[in-house]
């Protein structure tokens, strides 16, 4: 079984998919996810232009698909994001599903 518990998410996360927009990372918050057992990690960037980016990940140990399907589900309800689809590159027998909000000036809100 999987554990996320521990995971140092603020080393092991891989900015490479992000070099397009420039950013720098100004501040990282290691933090427990709320309501279950995993790892999360904030980070706080800035653009090339200046403007304010911050990108949440997170990893939950969960017992079951079904309590994955809940999680997801919670996740589209709270947050307004609707489904983007499979997460590209997860793992052998590993799956993810992402989400996306856009607000009107044009900002993109992604969770996978």
């Amino acid at each position: 079984m999987y554990d996320a518990t521990n995971l140092d998410l603020c080393r092991r996360t891989n900015f490479a998919p992000l070099a397009d927009l420039s950013v720098r990372v100004t501040r990282t918050d290691p933090k427990l996810p709320l309501a279950r057992q995993g790892s999360s990690c904030l980070f706080e960037m800035r653009t090339a232009g200046d403007h304010r980016a911050n990108l949440l990940v997170e990893a939950s140990s969960l017992t079951s698909a079904e309590e994955a399907g809940r999680l997801y589900t919670a996740t589209q309800q709270v947050t307004g994001m609707t489904a983007d689809g499979p997460a590209a590159g997860v793992g052998v027998g590993e799956q993810a599903e992402a989400f996306v909000k856009r607000s009107d000036p044009g900002f993109k809100y992604t969770a996978a």
